[in-house]
């Protein structure tokens, strides 16, 4: 997750999936070997399908981000570009948005992996990314967004 100033009024945060749609590349190939591997092969046809329904699905649930804060005009326009199920926008004003959150899940013996989310205050969280990344970055990020928008963060 990366971010950048532009003219001090605006705070625009990305996130590439880059590395999310080439892993997702590789299972839809591995899926296709398997299919021209089959010959008549019902196990090797159910692993060709579970493949590249697998890499679809990944495709589907790795959308690139890139949401810009607007500090003039008090709103945030949060948008999601994936391959395979188009695009979504999100436009909020700064006053809808109660809290900056980073959310931690633990994941393999005692690792965490954390996103950013904005709390609204009708009690809606919208995540900035749809998955979980490593520390590496996000705390700086929310800091950033804290910083930027006026707000007061927690971890929750």
């Amino acid at each position: 997750m990366q971010f950048g100033n532009q003219a001090g009024n605006q705070l625009v945060v990305t996130h590439s999936a880059g590395t999310a749609r080439f892993v997702a590349v590789l299972i839809i190939a591995m899926g296709i070997a398997a299919g021209l591997f089959a010959k008549n092969d019902v196990a090797f046809v159910a692993v060709a399908l579970i493949f590249t329904f697998a890499g679809l699905w990944l495709m589907w649930r790795a959308p690139s981000s890139h949401h810009t804060f607007d500090r003039a005009q008090k709103r945030a326009m949060l948008t999601w570009r994936a391959v395979i199920g188009g695009r979504r926008k999100i436009s909020l004003d700064f006053d809808q948005i109660a809290d900056v959150l980073v959310a931690e899940t633990p994941v393999y013996d005692e690792d965490k992996m954390y996103r950013i989310e904005l709390l609204l205050h009708d009690g809606q969280q919208v995540s900035l990314t749809p998955y979980w990344l490593p520390a590496l970055g996000v705390e700086a990020c929310a800091g950033e967004l804290r910083r930027f928008t006026g707000l007061q963060g927690r971890r929750c």
